[in-house]
């Protein structure tokens, strides 16, 4: 029985990343997955959905190829084509995954994990069983979708995200429920397609953890699609019917659509069979660990959606990264948590990093707010994408603590922004960086110059 240096449960955005480090820093790696390589990000989450996304955006614009100069006949939504396209997409993504894996030398390993102690798995799919043995073990289980109870889940009417990304017909009508991330891309890639969208929202605002400017300009651009908002609505019941389901919100409304998404948060993976009786400790469903990745238990650690921290992808990949490095000798460095992006990838886009005003005039004295809209923007009217903003907020020494944007590619745009929280430059260092033109970049500067009441487009 071979042993490894690392023994890595998951090849999500956490676990692929932290077996790939650990391999370019000398460790022999066997990586498990039970399913497709990639993980949620790759097959379930990040990557289809932008798949169809783009799908949606590049039809929304020509349904604008009019305001260009442009004639073009009527377009049609061929959604089972759409959906050819984004499985075409994952599957050379994890086509390139796997070439990656081989090409380091780890050896992926399929099947269900359960961990016997500290340095042995045992492996089972369909009828064999097999067990690996190793020094270290990282846990990446990430997570799925949550499935409150008081829905009646059926896959087909009322649905998760996972299914929702199954669907081969473009639902005619849909009932979204939460209000998050989530719930508003889909709800702006389906109204953007032709499907009839009401979104309900139990707290007051879409976007709850979001930035309130960000919050409320969201709600205004979904409700010009013709999305239904519904915001602080509880739904009370709702039941399937032979045409689809029936939500009931209470005071005598009533919403019915072909299909329900629920879309209410996660559910951690971290009841991993072997866990508990290591002796791991879990908060709740989520692995505890410190800023390495280490648990409680010497030698086991976790990485991604499971550690229950930061539920992004790209911060999954980068406590990968600090837990290989920590293992192996790569001097890692623990993830500054003031400085993660946050993007949402609705129509258009939503972006930030730092601190909400909110948050900063909480924690924070001698908040300022710099803001530029795209309105005023040379690239943005040009490109005929002039909705949204860049908000900038500083505090009493000038120093740049948090970064808001709505608009056309500003998931693209917010590194920047990161660059800036991260190394907390101040808003002059902004100023004084020359930004080309014409550019949709430019609105960070011009808010950064709002910061000092300097905008030099700007009324």
């Amino acid at each position: 029985m071979a042993t490894f240096d690392l023994m890595v449960i998951g090849s999500g955005s956490g676990g692929y990343v932290a077996a790939l480090r650990a391999a370019q820093l000398g460790a022999a790696v066997a990586l498990v997955e039970e399913r497709e390589l990639g993980g949620v990000c790759l097959n379930r989450g990040c990557i289809p959905t932008k798949a169809v996304l783009e799908s949606a955006r590049v039809l929304g614009a020509l349904k604008r190829a009019e305001q260009f100069g442009l004639k073009s006949a009527d377009v049609e939504v061929d959604y089972p084509a759409v959906i050819a396209r984004k499985e075409k997409v994952v599957a050379r993504l994890r086509r390139g995954l796997a070439a990656l894996l081989k090409g380091a030398r780890v050896e992926v390993v399929g099947g269900h994990a359960k961990i016997l102690d500290a340095h042995t798995i045992e492996v089972t799919e369909r009828d064999s069983t097999r067990k690996i043995e190793g020094k270290n073990i990282v846990v990446a289980t990430g997570s799925e979708p949550a499935r409150p109870r008081v829905f009646p889940f059926d896959g087909s009417r009322v649905i998760t995200s996972d299914d929702a990304l199954g669907l081969t017909e473009l639902p005619e009508s849909v009932l979204i429920v939460g209000g998050g991330y989530i719930g508003c891309e889909f709800a702006s890639m389906w109204s953007e397609l032709g499907s009839k969208v009401t979104l309900v929202e139990m707290l007051p605002a879409l976007l709850p953890q979001a930035d309130q400017d960000v919050s409320k300009e969201m709600q205004r651009v979904l409700m010009r699609k013709r999305v239904k908002v519904h915001v602080g609505t509880k739904i009370e019941r709702m039941t399937t019917t032979p045409g689809g389901v029936t939500a009931e919100l209470g005071e005598g409304r009533s919403v019915e659509a072909a299909i329900a998404l629920v879309a209410v948060g996660r559910k951690l993976n971290g009841d991993l069979a072997g866990l508990k009786e290591l002796g791991v400790q879990l908060q709740g469903d989520a692995i505890g660990v410190d800023e390495f990745g280490r648990t409680n238990v010497e030698g086991v650690y976790a990485v991604g959606d499971v550690t229950g921290k930061c539920l992004l992808a790209h911060y999954a990949s980068e406590q990968g990264v600090v837990a290989a490095e920590h293992l192996f000798g790569g001097s890692p460095e623990p993830i500054d948590e003031r400085a993660v992006p946050s993007c949402v990838f609705t129509i258009p886009e939503i972006a930030s990093v730092g601190l909400s005003e909110a948050e900063a005039r909480r924690k924070l004295t001698d908040v300022r707010v710099g803001r530029f809209d795209m309105t005023a923007l040379g690239k943005a009217s040009a490109s005929g994408e002039t909705t949204g903003f860049v908000k900038v907020i500083g505090d009493g020494n000038d120093t740049v603590v948090g970064v808001h944007m709505v608009g056309h590619e500003v998931t693209s745009m917010i590194a920047e922004a990161v660059l800036a929280v991260r190394m907390k430059l101040k808003m002059n260092d902004i100023v004084h960086t020359i930004h080309a033109h014409p550019t949709m970049p430019e609105a960070f500067h011009e808010a950064a110059l709002d910061f000092f009441a300097r905008a030099i487009h700007k009324l």
